[in-house]
């Protein structure tokens, strides 16, 4: 048997048997097409406020109103489209519209910091990169010193340092050149004057420290080592300047002088290099130097000699320049005892200059070499004058035969 009945339905609204058409919501709630077209909508779900407008909020339902997005500006809740930011706010479009923006992310704000005429949110004030040289925040075209960055405004207005090239509010000035704080406190320093070095600077085989261009070509320069001179120094009666380093190992007096010349005869009596006649050594001056090579009429190194070998009959002489620092001492005095062995063994009267000179450099470069001066060796190496044509002859000899076949071949080399 079948039984037929009529299932009645209520409105949620009215309460009232619904009679007719009803509309259906997917929450379960039913209304009556009368509460449906009288009571207020949702402008989300267009389901009717049972409360009517007073329980809405900001003509949302309850429900809708807690899963609709927020604006971060205005805090409603928004329907439609809206703009998420890099700071992971949004903002509605109305507000998008009614504010100002800041000019680095383009969000709308109504509370602002304007630096340089730019207006800037509260978070790219404080998570924006900062210039290095004004500390505001950046705002548009930048550059990047290493890990320095700089906004466009610092790049163009100031001055740029010369090292590192970042610009800079305080630079200091140093032989014309900018100098950064950073820069000043690592830059390397010039030996001579003290003052940091900026661009190319130079440096001494013989001696250690650097130069700085300024120091290299205005500043006087050492008359022993070459090098340029500090604000203090020794001056010499015959004119010279002599640095600190190079005075304290200068040979300035006759025991000096007798103890280098014991070293010298020690080292070429190794390599079998022997003066049968007694030498008269005596220590001068420069000026009194150049007068004895005058009168001699030897002057090759044009007032640069540092020693003389003069032989009359069979007095021997070998005047040695005062004040040179020690290895440039021995090795004048190895040059000119070197001259003394020729005139005993020589036996082409006519021997080319540039042969006895190269041969009397070659016996000064050995000595040097074998007492540790290897920074005044290779000054030797790098001649190329009258002495350095002769001494790469030797050099090369040396390579292909015997030391006691190099003296050898000195006495008879054309």
């Amino acid at each position: 048997m079948v039984s037929v009945g009529v299932i009645k339905v209520k409105c949620d609204a009215c309460r009232e048997i619904i009679k007719g058409k009803y509309i259906h919501f997917s929450d379960g709630s039913i209304f009556c097409n009368e509460c449906f077209h009288y009571l207020p909508k949702c402008i989300s779900c267009k389901k009717p406020d049972i409360g009517g407008e007073d329980s809405s909020i900001d003509g949302f339902c309850s429900i809708c109103h807690k899963r609709a997005p927020k604006c971060d500006i205005c805090e409603k809740a928004i329907i439609g489209s809206y703009t998420r930011f890099t700071d992971k706010s949004i903002s509605c479009d109305d507000c998008m519209k009614k504010y100002v923006k800041c000019d680095r992310c383009g969000k709308p704000v109504v509370r602002y910091t304007k630096i340089r005429g730019n207006v800037l949110c509260r978070f790219c004030l404080t998570h924006a990169t900062r210039c290095h040289v004004c500390s505001n925040p950046i705002i548009g075209t930048y550059w990047i010193f290493e890990k320095d960055f700089v906004c466009d405004y610092c790049y163009k207005i100031y001055e740029r340092c010369n090292m590192c090239g970042i610009p800079s509010q305080f630079l200091f000035t140093v032989h014309n050149k900018k100098l950064c704080y950073t820069c000043q406190e690592k830059a390397k320093r010039c030996s001579a004057c003290g003052l940091p070095i900026v661009g190319r600077y130079y440096s001494y085989k013989t001696k250690e420290g650097i130069f700085c261009e300024h120091c290299e070509h205005l500043a006087p320069h050492c008359d022993s080592c070459g090098r340029p001179l500090g604000i203090q120094y020794v001056d010499i009666s015959d004119g010279r300047k002599i640095c600190f380093e190079c005075q304290r190992s200068a040979i300035i007096t006759e025991e000096q002088l007798n103890d280098l010349i014991d070293t010298a005869n020690s080292g070429l009596a190794s390599f079998g290099l022997k003066i049968n006649h007694s030498i008269n050594y005596r220590l001068i001056s420069r000026n009194l130097l150049n007068k004895r090579i005058k009168e001699v009429g030897v002057d090759i190194a044009a007032g640069k000699n540092l020693g003389l070998f003069q032989r009359k009959e069979d007095k021997m002489n070998i005047y040695i320049q005062s004040h040179l620092p020690i290895q440039l001492a021995l090795g004048t005095i190895c040059h000119e005892i070197a001259h003394a062995w020729l005139s005993e063994n020589v036996r082409i009267k006519t021997q080319p200059l540039h042969i006895r000179e190269g041969f009397c450099e070659w016996v000064s470069y050995k000595i040097l070499q074998k007492y540790g001066y290897h920074g005044q060796a290779e000054l030797i190496l790098s001649r190329d004058d009258i002495y350095g044509l002769g001494f790469q002859k030797f050099l090369e000899f040396e390579k292909k035969n015997s030391i006691h076949a190099l003296l050898e071949w000195a006495k008879i080399a054309r």
